[in-house]
Order: C-alpha cells, then structure tokens, then sequence
C-alpha cells in the first residue's frame, strides 16, 4: 500500500470536504474535534455516492480535474490507517468502517483497508448528524494522538485563503479545552486587466484578523500543454483553462504590505489550494495553482510542462499586480521589495522560478515606477534623488 506523508491526513480530508461542496450553493463548513482517543472529523458537503464508496475502498483516484476538483477520496484516504485501525465513515445512507480486528482469516486480514464493513448506528456512541458527512478515527496509540495535535496546531490564518467553498473550520482540543474558529470572507477590489482581478481575503481566528490583497487570472490552456504526457498522466488533458493567483499579507490596518516571512508557517509559500511543505519558491508572496506534485503531494513536479506554464502564468500575474501597486497611492512607495526573489538551491528553482516568474519580475522592475514628492508617479529613470545635503541647501 502507498501511502502519502502520515501527517497530512487531516489535509486530505478538508481537500476532500471541499471537493463535495463543488456544486453546493451555500457556505461550506468542517469541524474538527480530538481527543486522546480519537479524532472525528464532521463536514456539510455532498453525501457520499456509490462511486465514492468505490474509489475509498480502492487505491485509484476520483479526482475530476476538469470540473476543478483537487483532493483524491481514493489515495488522499489512506494515510489515515497509519493512525488508526478502525476509521469509521458515515456520510448519507451508508454507515461503514475498516476494521483490521474484524477479520480472522489470513486472506481478508491482508486486505482488510480495503473492505468495507457495515456499522449499525445503533452501537454507535458518538453523535451523528444525519445532514453530514462524519469521520471518526480512534487513535490506535498514543503516536496518533501526537500526530494528530501537531498537524492542528501547524492550521494558521493563511492555511485556508485559497479554499473556494469551504469557509469555516472550528478545531475544539476536548483534553486542553481549547477551540479554534477560523472564517475566511472574500471581497472583489477591481478587474485590472480582461483575464486578472484583485481581491481581499480576510481570514479571521477566534476573533482576530488577518488580510491579504490577492490578485488571480484565468488563463487558456495551451494545446501542447494539453497533449504533454505528465499532463495527460495528471488527468489534466480535458482542462480548458485554470486560476492562479499571488498573494500579499497586509499589516492589522490594511495600509502595508507584509512579507510571508512575518505571518507565521507559510510552508515555501506555495499551494496546490492547501499548502506544499517541500517546495520552495523564494519569494515573499503566496502562490496558489493546481501544479502537478509529486508523490505525496508535498511538492511540485519541476519535469511537467503543465507546471512550467503555470509559472508563466503567475509570473504575468506577478506583472500586472507589479503596475497595479506602482499606480495606488497606499502601496506605490513600498512593494518594490516585496518582489525580491531569493534564490533556493534545488532543481525546482532553476528549473521553474528562475527561468519564469524570476526573469519576468527583474525585466518588469528594471525601471520601476515609483512617487515623486508633489504625489506625481513616474519611471525611476526620471526621478531625481535629492540627497540630504540638497535638500538643507533648498
């Protein structure tokens, strides 16, 4: 069996819950409650179908690229046995779980995460909410208890900005007391160009806000893109078009920007809708595209040309949001190094950063436009530096 990162698993059931909500015309919402002997895991998405049952049971995957989806029921599953030996689902009709103790013959103990047994509600001591999808994985030792608590207290602000449907998490601690509401609200700014807009996302925990000025495009799928083999193994032939977008973290009152470096764990500041851990991009803004990953989905498959045309894309995102600070009064004096590339020393920089998104910023800011004294915005070849000596001579 192949499992992604053991510490993921809680990703990839909030993946999943946004997955369900694709078609729902209301606010999605996922609760997460541990304690020392379980976490159970509760959202309002679609039911579960009969295909969903399917591809839980199995290893394949139910993603749907061209319809937006971004988890994976089938292998996105999985990891979750590496914390428990009996998860329990119940979602619709159907009530089920794994149960590695279930079984006493050899054969079906071999295979026993992969057959479904049917739950009576009626042994169940939980509260199950007939409206919702619930999961509920008792810890088969301490470790997955531990686990468990590290992946929730890694959950920040930034964690959900680029999630289109669900819009609140609630994480209740049962041992500690603690509880953790996060909101998360989109408001559109303007249209800056035909295919790229600009927006804020607020996200708000336990009371406390944090916003960030996003601007996203859509861009038309190239057909060499298309027919690209990695493309075509990622299921992504049938995709006509797709959203990237960067992000930039403001202060408490909105009027400067903030590097990603002073908002908390930001991972390398790239997402595949949640965050990637491994990879890095340098920069000190968000990045959010449905990038082909690796195994694990902890990081970017630098070999795909998918992804190559992804940062082409962000990198024209990057340009535009480039004018739209040097021509707003609040932000026209200070992103200048908000655009500063670091460099990182693995494949997936040389071969995606530096020759795309880095090459676009440094030809876009070889003369950048910057505020004159009498509030006059102008190319920085044309301004003129008035030193501290000139200025007292004035």
């Amino acid at each position: 069996m192949v499992f992604v990162r053991t510490t993921r698993f809680i990703m990839e059931l909030i993946q999943n819950a946004e997955d369900s909500l694709i078609d729902a015309d209301y606010p999605g919402e996922i609760e997460i409650i541990v304690s020392n002997k379980r976490i159970k895991i509760i959202h309002n998405g679609k039911p579960f179908t009969r295909e969903d049952i399917d591809a839980i049971c199995g290893v394949r995957s139910t993603k749907k690229p061209e319809r937006g989806t971004l988890g994976y029921l089938g292998i996105g599953f999985k990891p979750v046995f590496k914390i428990t030996d009996c998860p329990q689902i119940f979602s619709g009709p159907y009530a089920f779980k794994f149960d590695k103790n279930y079984w006493k013959e050899e054969h079906y103990r071999k295979l026993w995460q992969i057959i479904p047994i049917p739950i009576s509600l009626e042994n169940i001591t939980e509260t199950i909410s007939p409206k919702k999808t619930t999961f509920i994985l008792p810890f088969k030792n301490e470790e997955g208890y531990n686990i468990a608590k590290d992946e929730l207290k890694r959950i920040s602000p930034h964690f959900f900005m680029f999630l289109k449907k669900l819009s609140k998490l609630t994480i209740t601690d049962e041992i500690t007391g603690e509880k953790k509401i996060f909101e998360w609200h989109v408001s559109q700014l303007e249209k800056i160009s035909p295919t790229i807009e600009v927006k804020n996302v607020k996200v708000i925990e336990n009371g406390k806000a944090i916003s960030f000025i996003v601007f996203s495009g859509i861009f038309n799928v190239p057909e060499d893109v298309k027919k690209d083999k990695l493309t075509q193994d990622a299921q992504r032939e049938g995709v006509i078009a797709r959203e990237v977008s960067i992000a930039f973290p403001l202060d408490e009152k909105e009027e400067r920007l903030v590097g990603i470096e002073k908002i908390g764990w930001v991972y390398g500041g790239l997402y595949s809708f949640l965050p990637l851990e491994e990879a890095r991009s340098g920069a000190r803004f968000l990045i959010q595209a449905d990038f082909i990953v690796q195994p694990g989905r902890e990081s970017i498959n630098y070999e795909a040309k998918w992804n190559k045309w992804l940062f082409e894309c962000v990198a024209e995102v990057a340009s535009q949001a480039i004018e739209y600070f040097w021509k707003h009064p609040k932000f026209c004096g200070q992103y200048i190094p908000f655009f500063e590339i670091s460099k990182v020393d693995d494949n997936f920089y040389f071969k995606l950063i530096e020759p795309t998104l880095k090459r676009k910023i440094e030809e876009k800011l070889k003369d950048p436009h910057v505020p004159t004294v009498d509030g006059a915005i102008v190319p920085l070849s044309k301004a003129v530096k008035i030193t501290e000596e000139i200025e007292g001579f004035i």
